[in-house]
């Protein structure tokens, strides 16, 4: 079977920066990838380089690894001189014929898993070894692919990952968005570690499982529990930070620059430089013997693995009529949550299209979408919702039922973030063609998707929004915001705040018939 090297540069860069002066940094780093050369010699190799922190995780949550910018001001490093070894070791490394990614904006953490889902399940028949020191790629570790620690000489195989973390690799997610992340500054729920997280993991099977409000009551009834179905959502938001995007959603996650960084850096020509390798040997202080093993070969153009996402990518078409739409929901495969949904499929909006009032949802569960029927009133969502319509004044008749995602996700787990871009087309279409006057936006999916709020639904529950703009784009309606019934199913306080929130929208309905 043949293998692929892929290497997380900045790890091997800042154990150089901490280990030597820096004018040996670049030297430092090219004896680490020879050696992991030498070690493994691999068929093909590809280097993957942070510039900057992941864009639109920073966008959904603005903490995201902010400690970061003050400990690199207080590190007293020479930035100058990092960035001049910097540049010696990707030039030394180009001039091998090595395939690098550096995108601005777009973690080194994703592009390398990336590609190794492309290795390993497009490709098929490739082994991939993962050289990182960063403990959120042990959730890629599989049978097929193992993370390499270079500084500490380790093998992370599936057995070693869970003896470290408690859970299988599977779950490692899962985990970190109840503990949280100190490194990336993610707080998790509070009384909740490592430990904890993973007995909890193990009895309930898996985060969605877990979040289950037939829980409520056991987890509730103690009290290293009991905070965390009124975290529930924030839970949620943390879970969209920590999994890492497959293949598929890659293309949601970039900006139209970054796919265009990206793209050239997957489909450059590349080729061996040896002028330029003895200019640069000399200047990093040391002569490194050119191996065959290095030249590039069924990775020399990566042109498959970006037809692979671009097939993915949002669709560049509008629809005619809201059938049109269904049916290209019907026949949507945009995402992992299609693979998964039941057999029945996307489930399609409810409702006639000359209804004034959408109700906007996350995305259907299992009872949904066994009726067909968004919110259904035979399930315990669709009963809370339709105690909120009457505190309202509403009926269901007089609404347009619909979701953010149209598919059932994985013991209800919360969406990913690439997940809602892939549907937000859909939406956008829907809102186009309704023109609703007034979007009840239920949950951070809606929240985030019709308005410019980012985190916190909690914060916002009970605002009414005049036009706003979400990422959808502008909304020319009046948007007001809840927590999801499901909130109030889970704890109190999601009681309190969907109460809270119908009050609100009763005292606008009533002030707009009167007007």
């Amino acid at each position: 079977m043949p293998k692929v090297l892929l290497i997380d540069g900045n790890p091997l860069l800042w154990r150089a920066v901490h280990s030597s002066a820096m004018q040996g940094v670049s030297q430092k780093v090219l004896t680490y990838f020879f050696e992991m050369v030498n070690q493994f010699v691999p068929d093909d190799i590809v280097v993957c380089w942070d510039k900057g922190k992941s864009r639109w995780r920073t966008e959904i949550y603005k903490e995201y690894k902010a400690q970061r910018l003050q400990k690199k001001k207080d590190a007293g490093i020479d930035w100058d001189g990092f960035d001049e070894q910097s540049m010696y070791i990707k030039g030394y490394l180009d001039s091998l014929g090595v395939r690098q990614f550096t995108i601005p904006g777009v973690e080194a953490d994703d592009v390398l898993a990336w590609l190794a889902e492309y290795y390993v399940s497009v490709l098929g028949e490739w082994g991939v070894i993962l050289s990182t020191g960063d403990r959120d790629l042990w959730q890629l570790v599989s049978e097929h692919l193992q993370v390499w620690d270079h500084q500490k000489n380790l093998f992370v195989t599936q057995e070693v990952a869970h003896e470290y973390f408690g859970v299988g690799t599977e779950l490692i997610a899962d985990l970190k968005s109840l503990a949280g992340d100190v490194s990336d500054n993610l707080p998790g729920v509070k009384g909740i570690g490592d430990k904890k997280a993973a007995v909890l993991l193990n009895e309930y099977g898996s985060l969605g499982a877990l979040l289950d409000p037939a829980n409520r009551k056991a987890l509730e009834s103690r009290k290293t529990t009991a905070k965390i179905f009124p975290e529930a959502d924030f839970v949620g938001e943390m879970y969209r930070l920590v999994k890492i995007p497959t293949l598929a959603e890659g293309m949601y996650c970039f900006s139209e620059q970054e796919a265009a960084v990206f793209t050239e850096a997957a489909t450059k020509e590349l080729s061996v430089d040896t002028f330029r390798m003895q200019i640069l040997s000399q200047r990093t202080g040391k002569h490194f013997p050119l191996r065959p093993e290095l030249l590039s070969r069924r990775s020399a153009d990566l042109s498959g693995m970006v037809d692979y996402m671009q097939a993915y990518a949002p669709p560049g078409r509008s629809w005619e009529s809201l059938r049109e739409l269904d049916w290209a929901i019907a026949e949507c495969n945009r995402c992992p949550l299609r693979s998964g949904c039941s057999e029945k499929g996307p489930l399609m909006a409810e409702g006639a299209d000359d209804r004034d009032i959408m109700i906007l949802g996350r995305n259907p569960d299992e009872v949904d979408s066994e009726n067909g029927v968004p919110f259904c009133a035979d399930g315990a969502v669709g009963g809370e919702l339709g105690e909120f319509l009457k505190q309202i004044g509403v009926s269901r008749d007089e609404c347009w039922f619909t979701n953010v995602c149209r598919c059932v996700s994985p013991d209800n787990r919360p969406p990913t973030y690439p997940e809602m871009l892939a549907c937000l087309p859909y939406l956008r279409a829907e809102i186009d063609h309704l023109r609703p006057k007034l979007i009840i936006a239920l949950g951070y999916e809606a929240m985030v998707s019709v308005t410019p709020y980012r985190s916190n639904v909690s914060k916002h529950c009970g605002e009414i929004l005049d036009k706003p703009a979400g990422l959808v784009g502008a909304v020319d309606a009046k948007v007001a915001i809840s927590v999801h019934p499901l909130a109030a199913l889970r704890s109190q306080r999601g009681e309190v705040e969907l109460e809270y929130a119908a009050t609100m929208l009763h005292s606008l309905l009533t002030e707009t018939v009167v007007s």
